[in-house]
């Protein structure tokens, strides 16, 4: 977990050996070269079934609570998770439970754009189901099943606090939009917990990543390293 949580910690550390280590050269351009491969398959289902996702489960005692019974058959959604938090942890375990929750209905996911061109992240993001945040994308995806989403994106990870919840939701319709054009209905999913696993900083970096589209920060959990703490 904390291999995945802290993978750019990692490209920095290496790019940084790199520079007085061939063989640390080595293994960066190797990691990099994978970012040319194609992302594929999109969900896969041997991935998705892997013991790790159990033992995530497991170390967050992670459980999913519907407050009604939706109808599956020829239907699709477009599903609104909420908060982002420093990073959507809990909706990234939740995937893994899609086949267990909704046998047989294919819910794919919208992720930033950013995160598919970072090697491992690349594929990882494909084999859940995701693809870049695009309306093409999006509307592509609802063709195949439902769509699941994180609206609040990276101007949520700078509005992470310690005793509340926060999320953006008044500025952000354009899921709600091509939801409506694509005959689908909306359902609103909370993470409770997800953003109280990791702190963001600094928070005065918020404007430029919202300029650039991109996450510009660190993330800190136990320890001060990238490694959850299991919320109660």
């Amino acid at each position: 977990m904390a291999l995945y949580l802290g993978w750019i910690h990692v490209l920095i550390l290496l790019t940084v050996a790199s520079l007085l280590s061939r063989t640390a050269l080595i293994v960066l351009i190797g990691i990099w070269a994978t970012v040319l491969l194609p992302a594929e398959p999109l969900m896969w289902g041997r991935f998705l079934s892997n013991p790790v996702w159990k033992a995530w489960r497991r170390y967050f005692r992670f459980s999913i609570v519907f407050d009604a019974n939706f109808p599956l058959a020829h239907k699709k959604y477009v599903i609104a998770e909420y908060p982002h938090g420093v990073f959507p942890l809990s909706q990234l375990i939740a995937v893994s439970l899609t086949d267990t929750v909704w046998p047989g209905h294919h819910t794919y996911s919208l992720g930033a754009d950013s995160l598919f061109h970072v090697p491992m992240w690349r594929h990882v993001m494909s084999w859940i189901g995701a693809r870049p945040a695009t309306a093409t994308n999006f509307k592509q995806l609802l063709k195949k099943g439902s769509v699941g989403l994180v609206p609040g994106g990276i101007a949520e990870m700078f509005m992470v606090e310690k005793d509340r919840e926060v999320i953006k939701l008044l500025d952000r319709k354009g899921f709600v939009r091509i939801a409506i054009e694509e005959g689908a209905d909306l359902l609103p999913c909370y993470h409770f917990g997800n953003s109280q696993l990791f702190q963001w900083k600094p928070k005065s970096w918020e404007k430029l990543a919202r300029r650039h589209r991109v996450a510009l920060g660190f993330m800190f959990g136990r320890w001060g390293l990238p490694f959850a703490l299991p919320w109660r």
